[in-house]
This record gives C-alpha cells, structure tokens and sequence, in this order.
C-alpha cells in the first residue's frame, strides 16, 4: 500500500514471485511487447518488463501504457496494442484451462495446495472448462532457462568482473563468476531446446486457452532462510520459489500472478495463469473474474 501500481522486470520470476509472496497483482507480458531499453539487463534472451499492482484492471492499464515497439528495444513487437483495460470484464465462459495435475503439485507445501485446489473450484464455477494435461519441458526447460540465463547475464558482467571483482556483493559475483563455468555447448543446446518449446507451447495452445498452477510452491520464508522443508524434504528455498516462472521466460508467454489465499499464519499464496503468445487479453479477462469472484486481493494480513 505504499503506491498504486510499480514497475518491475522478471527473467526467471521476479515479477510474480514477489507479487504472490506479497498478495499483489504480477503481469508478465509475452517476451518482447514492452521493451527492456534502460535496464540493466540480466539475460538478453530472457528479459521482460512488466507492471506489478493491487488489482487486474490497474494492471491493464500499466501494460496498455508501458506496450509496444521500441526502436531502442530490437526485440520489440510492431503488433498493434490492444485497448487491455476495455477489454478486461469480457466474458469467459467456455474457456479452456488446462493443468498438469504432476507439475502443479511438485515441491509444493499443502497449504498451496489446498488454496490452488480452491481456486480451481472458483474458475469451474466461472463456468469455464478445467483440463488435465502434461506441459511441454516442465523439468528440462527449468535447467535450460538457468543456463541461459546465466551464460548471458556472465556475458554482460564479464569486463567488471575481471576489472572490478570486489564492486560485487560476494554472492553475486559468486552467481555470476558460476557462468563462466557453462559451454558454448550447453549453451547452444539451451538455446535449441528453447526453440522446440516454443513450438510445443504453440501446438498446446490449439487445444487450451490458458495454463493454471500455483505461482510458487512455497509461500514467503524467512528473511535469511536459505532451506525450507517442503512434503517432509529440505531443500534450497529458490527451487520451489521459481519452480514455476523459469519454463515461462524461456518460450516468453505472458504470466499473470493473482492472490488466492493465505496460510494459518497469514502469508499470501499466489495463482498463475498462462496464456498463448500476445493473448494478455485472455489472461487479464480470466484473472480479473477470478479476483471479481474472490476478495483476495483487497485482504490484508495483520501486522504485529
């Protein structure tokens, strides 16, 4: 509640992670319909810009405001921007929303997944279609997405790396010497694989019209933690944080991340919707049912 609406950038997550961790609204859009020009970029391939809000029609606001070709921007979109806050309260029934009952339900604690089972049961009751499917690379494209990612994000840093070491936190610099340990093999095979997923993504979207799952597995650890315990097994906390983001930077789908619920101890769980490429309109319409048949979004936690 400290301002309406912010803008942020999300290569493998940090746009909706930190959204559903806070009980917001994250949108990001299909890789190259706003432009990165001005930031510093973390993995050129892999990089979008988004806007972070309260609700699903501030967030079609910020994104009709923030959309569209770049000259700066070489991998920006000349497609026409759609009119995403007219377009936002548009009907949904009959959509089809697929989930991969395996993937949904990786790494991910029960209290996510009672609140993911109940979102679920509000978007059947918004009379749209719930399927079941097997997603395309859900484990593979998680690997490749990191290679990439930090195969290019080494590639920028590399001359300050080697001219500037101690300017670095130490566990950055540690993240981003890591990249120097990766191939040209690794990645160009990273880069391949993230071609066929594209495809793959494409042909899924013949069939459905958006993909659900929970945002993250987890919701907020504490400050510090660097384990958590999920299904009775430790683990690094950023394996079930960016289980689900990493897949969507890679084949570039836009992602929205919408609040549907909280814990015991009050700490917000997020919903993902996925959609094709350059259909926000559909992602906006089916997030901004669910949040009108919800109130979520304008509940707060008590703060001690």
């Amino acid at each position: 509640d400290l301002c309406i609406a912010a803008t942020g950038s999300d290569t493998g997550g940090s746009i909706r992670i930190p959204s559903a961790l806070c009980g917001i609204v994250g949108l990001k859009p299909t890789f190259g319909r706003i432009s990165c020009h001005g930031l510093v970029p973390l993995s050129w391939s892999l990089d979008h810009a988004g806007p972070m809000t309260k609700t699903v029609f501030d967030a079609a606001v910020m994104l009709k405001a923030m959309a569209g070709w770049d000259p700066k921007d070489p991998v920006t979109s000349r497609l026409p921007v759609p009119d995403y806050p007219g377009c936002v309260d548009g009907d949904i029934k009959g959509l089809r929303i697929a989930v991969d009952p395996v993937y949904a339900f990786d790494d991910v604690s029960d209290e996510v997944k009672s609140a993911f089972h109940s979102a679920l049961g509000v978007l059947k009751g918004l009379q749209v279609q719930i399927m079941e499917i097997e997603l395309p690379g859900a484990h593979e494209g998680h690997e490749a997405a990191l290679t990439i990612l930090m195969s290019e994000a080494t590639a920028y840093h590399e001359e300050w790396l080697k001219t500037r070491p101690d300017d670095y936190q130490a566990d950055v610099r540690a993240r981003l010497e890591s990249g120097f340990t990766f191939r040209g093999i690794d990645y160009g095979r990273a880069r391949h694989l993230q071609y066929r997923l594209i495809r793959e993504f494409e042909l899924l979207f013949e069939q459905v019209d958006l993909l659900a799952m929970p945002m993250c597995g987890i919701t907020a650890p504490l400050i510090g933690a660097r384990e958590i315990v999920v299904g009775g097994r430790t683990a690094p906390f950023m394996k079930p944080l960016t289980l689900f983001t990493r897949l969507f930077n890679l084949t570039g789908l836009p992602a929205i991340s919408i609040p549907c619920g909280f814990t015991a101890e009050h700490l917000p769980v997020g919903l993902q919707l996925v959609g094709r490429a350059w259909d926000e309109v559909t992602v906006l319409r089916v997030a901004r049912a669910y949040e009108k048949a919800t109130n979520w979004g304008v509940q707060r936690p008590p703060l001690d």
